[in-house]
């Protein structure tokens, strides 16, 4: 009858332990790396929105100025600007 040895049985059991210790510290540096970048989506997403609420408050108390609120000279800054009318000048300037 052939038979395997005490010492084929270790070596077998030895490399067994080996490759399932290097599958398991691959799947968790993969699992902490997935957190990692969950995470900085996630402070991503919150940032986006709390700028987009900052930029929409500065918006609201923003008041859109007429020609005679202004206190310069139209003319003179359509020209520099390279803008044919007043009009322009405060389309440019409000938005």
């Amino acid at each position: 009858m052939r038979a395997y040895t005490l010492l084929e049985v270790l070596i077998v059991l030895v490399l067994i332990t080996t490759v399932m210790l290097l599958i398991s510290t691959a799947l968790d540096i993969h699992l902490r790396q997935m957190v990692i970048n969950r995470t900085e989506v996630e402070e991503a997403q919150l940032a986006r929105t709390l700028l987009e609420h900052i930029a929409q408050d500065i918006r609201s108390v923003v008041v859109p100025l007429r020609e005679e609120q202004l206190e310069v000279d139209t003319s003179a800054l359509t020209a520099v600007m390279g803008l044919d009318s007043v009009t322009d000048l405060l389309t440019n300037f409000n938005t």
